[in-house]
C-alpha cells in the first residue's frame, strides 16, 4: 500500500476513533456536529455506522436543529448496508423526540418505513437483527410500521425470525386487525415447532392483549367494545380447541 493509501486509512481510523470517543462522552459541540455530518460523505460504510452511532448521542438544542440533522441522516436509509440503515434509524428515532410539529414529525418518521420493510426481504440473519430493532421501534412509534401483514410468518422462516414476528404482531394488534390476526394465528397451529405453537396459542395472553387494546380504543363506544369482545372470545376458543382437541 502506498503512502497516500496509508494516509487515507489513518485519516479514516482517526474519524472512527473520534466517533468512539464521542459515543462515550455523549456530549459535543455544534461545530463538531457539523464535522461529523460532513464526514458521513467521506467514510466507508462501517465508518458511517460509527459516525451515525456517535451522532445519536447528540441532543439537538431545538426542533429546527433536530429536523436539519434528520434530513442530513435520512439519505443513509437508502444504503445497501443494513448496519448503516439501522444506525440511521437509531439516530432518527432519537432526534424525532425533539421535533415539535406533529405533521413534520409524522412526515419525517414515515421515511423510515420503506427501508425497514426492505430489510424484511433480506437473508434471515439480517431479518433477525432488523426485527429486534423493529420490536423496539413499534413500542414507541407503532404507526411507522402499521402494515401488520408484513409480520405474518412464512413457512420457511427460521424459528427465531418467527418468534420475533409473532411478538411484533401482538404489539400491533388493534380493533381494525384483531380478526385478521387471530385467523392468522390459527394457521400457526400446523407449525411443527411445539414452542412456537404454544406461544402463538396462549389464550389468556393473546386475549388479554387484544381485548385490552379494543376496550381502550373504544372506551367511548360500549356496544362496539362488547361486540368485538365476543368476536375475540369466540375465535380464541375455536382456535384453542383446534390446537388442543378434547
Amino acid at each position: 500500500m502506498g503512502y497516500e493509501g496509508k494516509q487515507a486509512n489513518n485519516h479514516g481510523d482517526a474519524k472512527l476513533q473520534l466517533a468512539y470517543n464521542l459515543s462515550a462522552a455523549f456530549k459535543f459541540s455544534k461545530s463538531v456536529l457539523q464535522k461529523l455530518l460532513a464526514a458521513l460523505n467521506e467514510c466507508n460504510e462501517w465508518g458511517q455506522v460509527f459516525l451515525l452511532d456517535a451522532l445519536a448521542g447528540y441532543t439537538p438544542s431545538d426542533s429546527r436543529e433536530a429536523e436539519v440533522i434528520i434530513e442530513r441522516v435520512t439519505p443513509r436509509l437508502q444504503h445497501v448496508n443494513s448496519a448503516v440503515v439501522l444506525s440511521a434509524v437509531k439516530g432518527i428515532m432519537k432526534f424525532l423526540e425533539k421535533v415539535s410539529e406533529a405533521d413534520t414529525e409524522r412526515s419525517l418518521s414515515t421515511k423510515m418505513t420503506p427501508p425497514l420493510l426492505t430489510l424484511l426481504s433480506t437473508e434471515p440473519e439480517i431479518q433477525y437483527v432488523a426485527l429486534r430493532n423493529i420490536n423496539l421501534i413499534v413500542q414507541k412509534r407503532p404507526s411507522i410500521l402499521n402494515e401488520i401483514k408484513v409480520f405474518f410468518c412464512k413457512y420457511n422462516d427460521p424459528i427465531c425470525v418467527k418468534m420475533d414476528k409473532l411478538e411484533i404482531t401482538i404489539r400491533l394488534v388493534s380493533e381494525v386487525n384483531i380478526e385478521q390476526v387471530l385467523l392468522e394465528f390459527k394457521e400457526y397451529a400446523t407449525e411443527v415447532n411445539v414452542e412456537f405453537v404454544r406461544r402463538s396459542t396462549k389464550m389468556n395472553y393473546i386475549a388479554q392483549e387484544a381485548i385490552n387494546v379494543i376496550i381502550l380504543a373504544n372506551v367511548q363506544n360500549v356496544f362496539l367494545g362488547m361486540e368485538m369482545y365476543c368476536l375475540v372470545e369466540c375465535l380464541l376458543i375455536e382456535m384453542v380447541r383446534e390446537v388442543f382437541p378434547g
